[in-house]
């Protein structure tokens, strides 16, 4: 509490700068995340978590000056600790353990934390089959062998093989049966490195590529025959918010297009981000439809399911597929959904989300 004001404390380590008008303050998603707030009488801040002195029950967090003048000057000061708090760590520092720490201290003092941790690709697959809602994946199982390998390629022809922690499309490879002997594999990203590799192999060649990521846990997927349009792979970034009330609401729907015989759609493999009138204009000149009311429809269900699970869960962005026939297929869940993807609208509409559900989680306690 400040001023006996609820106070939302979002984790972040991008701070405030020097903006162009002369003002120092965050980016302008902050900036929003504030002007809703103060709409219900709730303050922001930002702060770091390396910036907490728990024991003392203190952090470093920057306030705009005035709560009025969300786009203003920004300013810092020692602070007790938030009322709720929004993690909107960056992934790649999640996964070196930055936010560890951040969890525990607000799991001790019953500080309400948004997004809990979410599942891999394993336990998220898991979560979909116990839940019934397994019609909405692909058939996934743990990588255990290459001779499992090679009995699916012989059902399926085609096979994704994806490392279960990974993301932004590293590691992700196809595999798909030519022939007697035969294989075509492909990446179009690896660990530091972001660039399409094609390659064909015989059964020994495969059996020993195979066995070197069987050293790291890795999933075998089905390949499903996904929606291509000028012979490019489509797919579509679905992000879901809870508001106010704790209901789910959709923040927007993007499609990502691959390159040419790309393996994943992810802008920094080479895919494409384009508006949604776009991909249907060019589906239409191909005589194809692009149905989104089934898509959007999933989307909740796998939301609201995952919000039985981890109820303080708030927003989750899926990318979807549709297969041949039409029908939705949820291809992974993003525990945070690039931002950079959404257009200005939608990532208004993700800041004043931000603020509700951090005021929902607030008026639960």
């Amino acid at each position: 509490m400040l001023n006996n004001q609820p106070v939302i404390g979002v984790a972040t380590t991008t701070g405030c700068r020097k903006q162009a008008d002369g003002h120092i303050r965050p980016a302008s998603f902050y900036c929003q995340i504030a002007e809703r707030a103060a709409e219900y009488g709730t303050q922001v801040c930002l702060f770091d978590p390396a910036q907490a002195h728990w024991k003392a029950e203190k952090m470093e967090a920057y306030f705009p000056v005035s709560k009025r003048a969300p786009y203003g000057h920004w300013s810092k000061k020692e602070v007790s600790l938030p009322s709720v708090i929004y993690e909107n760590i960056f992934v790649h520092l999640n996964i070196r353990g930055y936010s560890d720490e951040l969890r525990r201290q607000a799991t001790l003092r019953g500080i309400p934390l948004f997004n809990p941790v979410l599942p891999g690709k394993w336990r998220m697959a898991e979560w979909m089959r116990s839940s019934g809602l397994d019609k909405y994946m692909p058939e996934t199982e743990k990588l255990k062998s290459t001779e499992q390998l090679l009995d699916r390629l012989r059902h399926w022809d085609t096979v994704y093989i994806k490392p279960t922690g990974g993301y932004g499309g590293v590691g992700v490879t196809r595999v798909r049966k030519l022939g007697h002997n035969r294989f075509a594999v492909a990446w179009d990203r690896s660990q530091g490195s972001i660039a399409q590799v094609r390659k064909e192999m015989d059964e020994r060649k495969l059996r020993d590529w195979v066995t070197t990521r069987l050293r790291r846990p890795h999933l075998l997927q089905e390949g499903i025959n996904l929606l291509t349009i000028e012979q490019r792979k489509v797919d579509f970034r679905v992000v879901l918010q809870r508001n106010l009330q704790g209901e789910w609401k959709l923040v927007g729907i993007v499609p990502k297009w691959a390159a040419k015989d790309g393996v994943v759609t992810n802008v920094i493999a080479g895919g494409e981000r384009v508006s949604l009138l776009q991909i249907q204009n060019a589906a239409h000149a191909e005589g194809k439809e692009i149905s989104i009311q089934p898509m959007q429809q999933a989307a909740f269900e796998i939301a609201r399911m995952m919000e039985r699970k981890k109820p303080f869960i708030g927003l989750v962005g899926f990318d979807m597929g549709i297969d041949e026939k039409g029908n939705p297929l949820m291809i992974e869940m993003n525990p945070k959904p690039a931002r950079s993807l959404l257009d200005s609208g939608m990532r208004r509409k993700a800041a004043f989300l931000a603020a509700e559900f951090a005021i929902y989680l607030n008026n639960q306690k």
